[in-house]
């Protein structure tokens, strides 16, 4: 499985506080050109013919994807059709968008390139999420209520990210209830902020204090887990050490150098979305290489490296190692300057698991099916 972070533009009708890319001032607002787009369709098929037992998932990412319009993903489908005619079976496409802009035109083009759910952000109480360069959060929150609910009647699913901030510590209960109320599927993930540098410092929270976040939830969903089955971390840490089944996402695989990559709308390559956010590992032009090219490239070598050197140093005889392999690269560097260094939310995880996790888990063998329900003071989420 190969995973390409697709952005074909930059730009976005939104202003979160603590996006990297809105902020940029060498962020690229414009579309990526059809001669571009059409060249990644003709390197998606050139890696498919090389390794036939691969798929590709392709992420629509920004910026706001939805800004491209739907004659741009129309577009997509006739270069994908033209050049992929005996790999596009294999081709698997996601949207990753605030949904704002989302209207009945997008669906038809949408079922044509087999997109079925879509991925969002949301923030029911904070201010740190809005339209335009106001930051005008209220619109913003009506605008995604409305879109939601017409994603949903035009047959779409969608989950969502919580990204927990400084902001939202005091009120992990409140902010559970009403996301898993809004959202008719429980698909839930909740996030740490993650700061390229110390400009926003005041939204930021240390490693023990995510853990805390996630504990104050976690004895709610152990409750209600068969009702709410996906809500993240919490189902992947169930999978893996209550079930041994695991299902890890690409910061705790310690294989993303051989299954990411990211490419922006200059055609650039990158290692994913968020190092070119932070302009970090830059492998080159699409014009120039294609994507096992770039799998064979010194740095991504020395990411497969990375993972083998942490099991025999830092992480070594680590518990939780096949669980978390050192994290997410990125955030090694953000911490320590180096690639090579393990990620500071290796604490975060070891904590949530030792003070919340375990106890809960061992504490209760069969927990009655309750339903979440809102209490009186705590606003459920609007239908």
């Amino acid at each position: 499985m190969a995973i390409v972070i697709f952005k074909a533009t930059e730009a976005c009708n939104a202003r979160c506080a603590y996006c990297d890319v809105v902020h940029d001032k060498n962020a690229i607002t414009g579309k990526m050109p059809y001669e571009l787009l059409e060249l990644f369709f003709v390197r998606i098929n050139d890696y498919l013919l090389e390794r036939p037992e691969n798929t590709m998932e392709i992420t629509w990412h920004g910026g706001e994807p939805l800004l491209l319009g739907p004659a741009y993903f129309a577009k997509a489908l006739e270069f994908q059709q033209k050049h992929c005619a005996k790999t596009q079976d294999k081709i698997i496409h996601h949207v990753q968008s605030n949904l704002t802009l989302f209207n009945s035109s997008f669906t038809p083009i949408f079922k044509k390139l087999g997109l079925k759910s879509f991925g969002t952000s949301y923030d029911p109480f904070t201010d740190l999420r809005g339209l335009g360069e106001s930051l005008d959060a209220n619109l913003y929150r009506r605008k995604f209520i409305a879109s939601a609910r017409l994603a949903e009647r035009e047959g779409f699913t969608w989950g969502m990210i919580y990204v927990v901030t400084k902001l939202s510590l005091d009120r992990a209960l409140d902010i559970f209830r009403f996301l898993v109320n809004l959202n008719p599927w429980g698909a839930v993930m909740f996030n740490t902020i993650h700061l390229r540098d110390d400009t926003l410092s005041h939204l930021a929270i240390t490693p023990e204090e995510f853990a805390d976040f996630l504990g104050a939830i976690f004895p709610m969903w152990w409750k209600n887990r068969w009702r709410l089955p996906s809500v993240e971390p919490f189902r992947m840490l169930v999978d893996s050490l209550v079930m041994g089944q695991r299902s890890l996402i690409c910061c705790d695989s310690g294989d993303c150098h051989k299954t990411h990559f990211g490419l922006a709308p200059d055609g650039k390559f990158f290692q994913c979305g968020r190092s070119m956010e932070w302009d970090l590992l830059d492998f080159g032009s699409i014009f120039d290489r294609g994507f096992t090219d770039v799998l064979e490239d010194s740095r991504k070598v020395k990411l497969r490296e990375r993972t083998e050197l942490l099991a025999q140093t830092d992480c070594k005889g680590c518990e939780l190692w096949d669980d978390c392999h050192g994290g997410c690269p990125l955030e090694g560097w953000r911490t320590s300057g180096s690639f090579m260094s393990r990620t500071r939310m290796c604490q975060s995880k070891k904590d949530f698991i030792k003070k919340y996790f375990e106890p809960t888990v061992n504490g209760v063998a069969s927990p009655k099916k309750t339903a979440i329900d809102c209490p009186a003071s705590i606003p459920c989420a609007p239908a």
